[in-house]
């Protein structure tokens, strides 16, 4: 459907071409919206990527530079809720203003934005963009309201939320902050609703106190480890598998059909093939052993033969369930080489969190490519409090996946030398 906007005391709300331009009466009132359940929660309890900080008082400063990516992100589930509107909204404060007057020509890069999905499952139906969801203020230093507001397509049962940074391509990240603070998701039955708690925030933007806007009580930065990347000089050892003989693997470590998050039926490594069946002596970092693994078939997608590698077919990982303790930093590192005649295979480490839902959410990850010579592949984690869907606790798992793409059949994955250190 074709969406348009209807903007009324200057606050735009999407809506759709079945839908009657007027506005009616507001059916919510302002004083009302702050009973009401706010899904997006506190900001401690969602997901860090790149090391943002999230202060005490609740708000959250980006500075991404060079190549870094930085966000914050949060799954919410809306199963069991029967409204037609979702809104996104949060204040929100930049440091650098682009005001050159000409939107063509306006850098936007490190400015605060929203954004998000809305899924059925694992399938995307809504990219939660546009509309004022980026930081719009024309002076610096300036909290406003970013928003959005959208229809519930039918059967939405998750919205993905993200905390992040405009970048314009070509622009060079200069680490400049970019703040946020009380983000808000809201489910309601009519746009005039969606309005109202738009009102709502900007009804109490003069009440965010001076104090917050500089830098108070930011939390423990990022350790900065000595020594090998893969073994930190200064770090605490909490977990290591080494592939050696007579060395017994750790329970945590898991690869093939093992790693809960597959959905394929069809994998190189069933569930009944161990660790110990993959070693090899024909390569090691360190010692006499190490994890090989082939990619003998592509598996099958809706009982037909993939004709292209199967992104998760060789994944290995720690469950890491209940094993970081929260607001500690932890280095999940393995050594990895890669040879089929001088080129590279990508490979990408992710930490994934798992409820009881049917899917895994990605909620930090780094890619880079791996060839011929050993190389240290790794992640920084910093565990925040379990995750909460909508206003229920459930049971949460989480793994450190290393998975790989585009690996041509007959060729040999080495893995060896894999940890987890406490920073």
């Amino acid at each position: 459907m074709k969406a348009f906007f209807v903007r009324v005391a200057s606050i735009a709300v999407a809506s759709t071409s079945l839908l009657a331009p007027a506005i009616p009466a507001l059916a919510i009132s302002v004083e009302s919206v702050a009973s009401r359940p706010n899904f997006a929660g506190s900001v401690g309890q969602w997901e860090v990527s790149g090391g943002p900080s999230v202060l005490s008082d609740g708000r959250v400063i980006l500075r991404e530079s060079g190549n870094q990516k930085m966000f914050l992100s949060r799954d919410v589930s809306l199963s069991d809720n029967d409204g037609n509107y979702a809104v996104f909204i949060a204040y929100t404060k930049a440091q650098r203003i682009d005001n050159r007057g000409n939107a063509n020509a306006m850098d936007i890069t490190g400015l605060p934005y929203l954004y998000g999905y809305l899924m059925d499952g694992t399938r995307i139906r809504t990219y939660m963009q546009g509309q004022e969801m980026r930081h719009d203020a024309g002076t610096e230093n300036v909290w406003a309201i970013s928003y959005g507001v959208f229809s519930l397509p039918s059967g939405t049962d998750t919205a993905r939320l993200f905390l992040k940074q405009a970048e314009r391509r070509g622009s060079v990240k200069g680490n400049l902050e970019a703040w946020f603070y009380r983000p808000g998701f809201y489910v309601v039955d009519r746009p005039a609703d969606a309005l109202t708690v738009v009102e709502w925030y900007r009804s109490r933007l003069s009440d965010i106190p001076a104090s917050l806007s500089t830098v108070t009580s930011a939390p423990a930065p990022r350790p900065n480890p000595s020594g090998d990347t893969c073994a930190p000089l200064n770090g605490e050892l909490v977990l290591r598998t080494a592939f050696e003989p007579g060395v017994g693997i750790d329970a945590r470590f898991r690869f093939g059909a093992l790693i809960s998050s597959w959905t394929s039926s069809v994998h190189d490594y069933s569930s009944g093939t161990s660790v110990a069946n993959t070693l090899t002596s024909t390569q090691s970092y360190d010692g006499f052993q190490s994890l090989g693994l082939s990619n003998a078939s592509y598996g099958q997608d809706n009982g037909r033969e993939r004709t292209a590698p199967y992104l998760y077919d060789e994944a290995v990982g720690y469950d890491v369930t209940n094993l970081f303790s929260e607001g500690e930093w932890y280095r999940v590192s393995m050594r990895m080489k890669f040879i089929n005649g001088g080129s590279s295979v990508p490979v990408t480490i992710a930490k994934e969190t798992r409820g009881t839902q049917s899917y895994s959410a990605i909620t930090q990850s780094y890619s880079t490519p791996v060839g011929s010579e050993w190389k240290c592949v790794y992640l920084d984690v910093r565990q925040g409090p379990r995750s909460l869907y909508g206003n229920v606790t459930q049971p949460t798992a989480e793994d450190v996946t290393l998975f790989f793409g585009n690996v041509p059949k007959s060729t040999r994955l080495f893995i060896d030398d894999a940890r987890v250190t406490r920073l």
